[in-house]
């Protein structure tokens, strides 16, 4: 059978653990779109495997998942002939600089994107953020806790980023209506300095993370994180990023699959992508107490309109392009065929 090898910068799924659905420590389902892929083109005649199972000379194609880390890859893509290189962009570039840069990506036969702008600019291959469609059965609206927030707590620096405003948040619903609020996540029981390199360096002192402000609505970490948004009836989602147009994470798609309505800050194009009926959108309010306000005061027939919505649209094509048979289907196509 012939191969191709798959590649990113976890070396947790190296030695084939990325087709491992045991091996992702994080989420629901997230290995799910990898594995397809490793399934579906098992049906074509060919062999997925990670990069590091064979030499490079006895692969037809190797797909990144993300500009390859040169103190982790476990080859130099240099050595890779160009025609065989492809690039997934998976994290954001905000968070991972390499994937912005252009000089950088050149270096691949054929590139895919959720950016837009990346799409239309330099004639990239669009690819969402893929996801395991699915839905849980809804709760009943009086049974619902008021609202949360899941992620972890993170900081940065760059222009657009959203982990402040998740902050913010936070605190308001700390501060003025606590018991309508659960926090969930990593890192919240501890003390993330933002600001100057000088400052975000405290972060790497262990006492120093122990010291500082306890969140009281915070929970702890989650194991099931759709089964625990579908007991909440809002989730405030927002990405990493309020300046990249397409990129759509699975945040908003794991509150649809649980029921629960998402307050959404992100993708500013995110209506061209999803109908504004499935969502709360949190540009449209001057302030937290406005926003809180509206949702506080929404009966229940509105809010099953919104249910009814999202439901519509994961039974729609609309949805497709954020599945994972959309995610194989275009590199199958890009790369195989």
């Amino acid at each position: 059978m012939k191969k191709i090898a798959f590649w990113n910068n976890y070396t947790c799924f190296a030695k084939n653990q990325a087709f491992n659905p045991n091996a992702y420590g994080i989420g629901e389902d997230i290995g799910y779109p990898v594995i397809l892929l490793k399934e579906e083109l098992s049906k074509l005649g060919y062999i997925l495997e990670t990069l590091d199972m064979d030499s490079v000379d006895n692969y037809k194609a190797v797909i990144f998942s993300d500009y390859p880390n040169p103190d982790t890859c476990c080859v130099d893509i240099n050595t890779i002939p160009k025609e065989k290189r492809f690039l997934i962009l998976s994290e954001c570039e905000m968070i991972y600089k390499p994937n912005s840069r252009r000089d950088l990506l050149q270096m691949f036969s054929k590139v895919f994107s959720y950016n837009d702008e990346l799409v239309r600019t330099c004639k990239y291959i669009k690819l969402n953020i893929p996801n395991k469609i699915k839905k849980l059965e809804a709760i009943g609206f009086d049974d619902k806790k008021f609202s949360t927030l899941i992620a972890g707590n993170k900081s940065s620096i760059e222009k657009g980023e959203l982990y402040s405003e998740r902050l913010n948040a936070i605190n308001f619903m700390e501060k003025k209506h606590l018991a309508d609020f659960d926090l969930y996540g990593i890192n919240w029981d501890k003390t993330i300095y933002r600001g100057c390199k000088l400052i975000r360096g405290l972060n790497h002192i262990p006492f120093m993370q122990k010291i500082g402000k306890k969140h009281k609505s915070y929970k702890g970490k989650i194991n099931k994180k759709l089964d625990t948004l579908s007991h909440y009836k809002f989730c405030f989602c927002y990405e990493n990023s309020c300046q990249i147009e397409g990129y759509i994470s699975e945040k908003i798609m794991d509150c649809f699959f649980a029921s629960c309505v998402p307050i959404y800050y992100g993708a500013p194009n995110i209506s061209t992508y999803i109908p504004e009926d499935c969502y709360i959108d949190f540009r449209k309010f001057s302030d937290y107490e406005e926003l809180y306000n509206f949702l506080k005061s929404m009966p229940e027939e509105e809010y099953n309109k919104y249910l009814n919505s999202i439901s519509n649209f994961l039974n729609s094509d609309k949805v497709y392009p954020f599945s994972a048979q959309a995610f194989v289907q275009t590199l199958i196509k890009e790369v195989v065929e």
